[in-house]
C-alpha cells in the first residue's frame, strides 16, 4: 500500500473511528457499530452502518446512537409475542447480528430477549425465566430492510 493510499484510508469516511467495531459482511461490504453498555449488565451494538468498501461516501445507517432502528421495518406478530417479559422496544438492547452478503441480501438477526440466564451472575444468582427470542429480517445493498422481522429459530 502506498503512502498516499494509507493517508486515504485513514482519513476516509468509511474507516472505523478509534471506538468503532467493525464486520466484514463480504462483497466489499462491512458493518460499523459501537458498543455501549444496556443497563441490564451487558452491552449492545449502537450506531450501526453498512458501509462499502468502493464507496467511501456511502453510510446507511441501522441503529440509531440508543440502539433504535432508524428505519423500522415492523414485525411479523405471533405467539412469541406471549413469551416477552419486557415491553417490547424496536430497538437493539442485546445483540445484533449482520451475516455476509449473498445474492444481493444479507441476514440481519436481531436478539430481542435473552435467555433467563442472561441476568444472572456468575453463581446463577438474579436468573430470570425468559424464553430466548431471536428476530429476523434481510437488508439489501444498500441497507434497505426487504421485510418485516419475524422470529427465527438458532
Amino acid at each position: 500500500m502506498s503512502f498516499s493510499d494509507a493517508i486515504k484510508r485513514l482519513f476516509s469516511r468509511n474507516s472505523a473511528g478509534p471506538d468503532e467495531l467493525r464486520d466484514d459482511l463480504g462483497g466489499g461490504f462491512y458493518c460499523t457499530y459501537r458498543e455501549k453498555p444496556n443497563g441490564l449488565g451487558g452491552y449492545h451494538p449502537v450506531d450501526m452502518c453498512l458501509r462499502r468498501e468502493d464507496a467511501p461516501g456511502f453510510c446507511r445507517q441501522i441503529t440509531r446512537s440508543d440502539g433504535s432502528f432508524a428505519a423500522f421495518p415492523g414485525v411479523v406478530h405471533g405467539t412469541w409475542e406471549k413469551q416477552l417479559d419486557m415491553p417490547f422496544r424496536p430497538a437493539v438492547q442485546f445483540q445484533a447480528i449482520v451475516g455476509p452478503f449473498r445474492d444481493g441480501k444479507a441476514e440481519f438477526r436481531w436478539l430481542l430477549q435473552p435467555d433467563g440466564r442472561y441476568f444472572a451472575d456468575e453463581d446463577g444468582f438474579g436468573a430470570e425465566n425468559c424464553t430466548e427470542i431471536w428476530l429476523r429480517s434481510y437488508m439489501d445493498e444498500k441497507g434497505r430492510f426487504l421485510e418485516p422481522f419475524s422470529v427465527c429459530k438458532n
